[in-house]
């Protein structure tokens, strides 16, 4: 190196939580499934009986986001019966 460059120290970036890329097998362990099965739903559009997460294509790779995963989860927590809900 000559002494007139400077060696240019860059901090690693930390991506953001909602902007994090999951490839295939960690999307698959989130959602609880198998591999196999959540290739499957990208030509079926189906899973669990619903519509599958969405994915993004880079490549000829597929990717999903955690927090897409996250926000799709939700429609499977455990609910109180309708039988307990009362009308407003």
């Amino acid at each position: 190196m000559h002494d007139t460059q400077k060696q240019q120290v860059t901090q690693p970036v930390t991506p953001h939580p909602d902007a994090q890329l999951l490839p295939t097998k960690e999307a698959a362990f989130v959602i609880g499934c198998s591999v196999f099965f959540l290739r499957n739903s990208r030509s079926t559009a189906f899973i669990f009986g619903v519509n599958a997460p969405p994915y993004e294509k880079r490549g000829n790779r597929c990717f999903y986001r955690r927090k897409r995963l996250d926000e799709w989860n939700e429609q499977f927590k455990e609910q109180d019966s309708t039988a307990n809900i009362t009308a407003a």
